[in-house]
């Protein structure tokens, strides 16, 4: 009899103890689950696409020093929720044409941005116009966190006249990346500094 009373005993004992692991088993994969959870979301979050108004953003051209003058009309336009792409183009006095590109995208966080910046739209330039592209200062104290300004001498002018067939502003605020292009616009190295920071002024914090 007492031996069945200690084998009923170390029974109850050993179930207790089994509840009690099933209990802290349960407690753990509940833990995980969620914070699994926690991480897809948060993965979820850093992916997500932000939503981006062109009009907050969009710099024409005839807001802009030394293009304003001209007779500006946009010829293609591509919007979307996190970005836009708008050219534009205007009749010079030779009867040839201008042309004003601004592209702007919104990513989903710093960090994506950070990256499509530095995957840089000059190294396309450079694969396509090996030598021809050169080295512009940016204009001191902008606004944008990352900056790169260039030209394209395609025609080789840049030495005589201190023009470029294309003109580039590569640069990054936040997590926005904007490139603003101009080309066949008969415009100076000093020219296009001013159109720079007049769109970075546009662009910056109030």
């Amino acid at each position: 009899m007492g031996e069945l009373m200690v084998n009923t005993q170390s029974d109850r004992g050993s179930m207790v103890r089994h509840r009690h692991w099933k209990k802290l088993v349960l407690a753990l994969g509940a833990a995980v689950v969620l914070g699994c959870a926690s991480l897809v979301l948060g993965f979820f979050a850093f992916l997500a696409e932000r939503s981006l108004d062109d009009s907050d953003f969009e710099v024409p051209p005839s807001g802009l020093p030394h293009l304003s003058e001209r007779a500006w009309y946009v010829t293609t336009e591509q919007v979307d929720q996190s970005s836009f792409v708008r050219i534009w183009q205007a009749s010079d006095t030779d009867g040839g044409v201008d042309n004003y590109f601004q592209e702007v995208g919104r990513h989903r966080n710093v960090p994506f941005a950070v990256w499509q910046f530095q995957s840089s739209v000059r190294m396309n330039f450079e694969r396509r116009f090996s030598g021809r592209v050169l080295d512009v200062p940016n204009p001191p104290n902008l606004n944008a966190d990352a900056a790169d300004s260039f030209c394209v001498d395609i025609d080789s002018k840049f030495l005589t006249s201190g023009e470029c067939a294309i003109w580039v502003y590569w640069a990054r605020y936040g997590d926005l990346v904007l490139r603003v292009q101009v080309s066949e616009a008969r415009i100076t190295e000093g020219e296009f500094l001013d159109i720079v920071a007049s769109v970075d002024d546009q662009l910056g914090p109030e």
